[in-house]
């Protein structure tokens, strides 16, 4: 305000039936309390320009705000448009996400099925598109014989025809290299890159809807751990692309060389700077089956590779689900041999629910039943199974495992069969020192609760 406006006086504005009054005060370094009476009306959804007079007649100032204000809740749910997803909970527009799997596990072959998906409006796995979209699928490791030998295969098992996808699915016609930075030599600050200015510009023009990048860390100028280049990285695909495009961005990355098989659903996981998951919306994990998983699901611990399973590790619009989707890797033989050379074996991944007795439980359920089994017989009071043991007395297994679990009498009877059959449980003697005598409990299998 100006000097004329802080000595003191009382300011007036002008009044209106809509809007209410209100006395404030506030004070400037040195000076008394200035006691403001002030008015905001609204214009079309936006604050107006508030207009101050003081009690001397022809003097006025016209305090517009910095920028455009809105009233918090004036509007009603119907004026709200939805969020853009375009895979709820995995894709939407103007966001990143991001992708992170150890070597080898399946992390580029799930990003381009479901890739395939949603070109083709199909669900794979629990991830299901709003409608069919356009991708653009940029591999920085393999070439395009590579992708369409991939992809021989993917629509071969997951059913998809060409006339299906059309022209919506698109690929390099040779291996990139994209940096998404360049850095000023003599400011030391970084602009965007020439190919990704262009790249910008094609997404724009041929409307894509999502774009995808593996590996991310190829992308970068220096190391995944400077903090400032990984920001600069970052800034650029959710800036330049996610944002000035309108197109949802995947990440694929890799996960740290400290990451174990535990860290699935870990935020964390990924390698470089924490930067990296900061600057995305939503991320998720690719993990094999780890041996607690295999023997939780009572699944043949040699076997465990055919499997792996995805989670959710943040989500900046909703809640974590908590719950794996889990995914079994298949070998499909291409028809591309000749008489003396066979075709090409592929790899791909198929939609898994694990076995009856554990279909719609969690692993990380699971586990939790092991631990409180195990830590109850550490504890010398263990749960008790079989005959002469009654529900709702005697610490009864099967009343704990259909609590935890939320499960009827008959399911949690074949998980607990499960699991005596694969060892994951045991029945083993303790001394009960009520009774001062020897007995036989429920143990569960350390393993799991490590």
């Amino acid at each position: 305000m100006p000097a004329s406006s802080m000595d003191g006086q009382q300011i007036k504005p002008p009044q209106s039936k809509n809007t209410q009054s209100r006395t404030i005060s506030m004070t400037s370094s040195g000076d008394d309390w200035l006691d403001d009476t002030w008015e905001a009306y609204d214009r079309d959804n936006v604050i107006a320009p508030k207009v101050w007079t003081t009690s001397e007649p022809g003097e006025k100032e016209i305090i517009t705000p910095p920028f455009p204000i809105l009233q918090a809740l004036d509007f009603t749910d119907a004026e709200i448009p939805p969020r853009p997803w375009i895979v709820p909970g995995l894709l939407m527009r103007g966001a990143m996400t991001l992708l992170v799997g150890t070597g080898g596990a399946g992390k580029s072959l799930f990003s381009l099925q479901i890739s395939l998906a949603i070109s083709a409006g199909q669900d794979f796995g629990g991830f299901s598109p709003r409608r069919q979209a356009r991708v653009l699928v940029i591999n920085q490791e393999d070439d395009a014989v590579e992708q369409r030998r991939r992809l021989a295969a993917i629509r071969q098992k997951m059913a998809i025809t060409a006339s299906q996808v059309e022209d919506r699915l698109l690929i390099p016609r040779e291996t990139q290299d994209i940096i998404a930075t360049v850095t000023d030599p003599k400011t030391k600050t970084q602009h965007i890159s020439e190919v990704v200015r262009k790249l910008a510009l094609y997404i724009q023009d041929n409307q894509i809807d999502v774009i995808v990048i593996d590996p991310l860390a190829e992308t970068m100028q220096g190391s995944e751990n400077d903090v400032e280049g990984v920001r600069g990285a970052m800034r650029i695909w959710r800036d330049s692309i996610a944002k000035a495009c309108n197109c949802a961005v995947l990440l694929v990355h890799h996960t740290s060389k400290a990451s174990s098989a535990n860290a699935a659903g870990d935020a964390n996981a990924a390698r470089g700077s924490t930067a990296i998951n900061a600057a995305v919306r939503s991320s998720w994990t690719v993990f094999p089956m780890s041996e607690d998983d295999a023997m939780a699901l009572n699944i043949d611990i040699e076997d465990r590779h055919q499997y792996l399973r995805v989670d959710d590790a943040k989500a900046n619009y909703g809640l974590l689900s908590g719950t794996a989707r889990w995914f079994q890797k298949h070998e499909v033989q291409l028809e591309n041999g000749s008489d003396d050379i066979s075709g090409d074996k592929v790899g791909v991944l198929m939609p898994w629910t694990p076995p009856g007795a554990f279909d719609g439980i969690g692993t990380d359920t699971i586990k939790a039943l092991i631990k409180e089994i195990a830590e109850a017989f550490t504890d010398g009071k263990p749960f008790k199974y079989g005959q002469g043991i009654s529900r709702g007395t005697d610490r009864a297994l099967i009343d704990l495992v259909m609590l935890k679990a939320k499960v009827e009498e008959q399911k949690a009877e074949r998980m607990i069969k499960a699991w005596l059959k694969s060892g994951v449980l045991t029945k083993e003697q303790y001394h009960d020192d009520d009774a001062r005598r020897s007995r036989k409990g429920i143990n569960g299998k350390i393993g799991l609760v490590s």
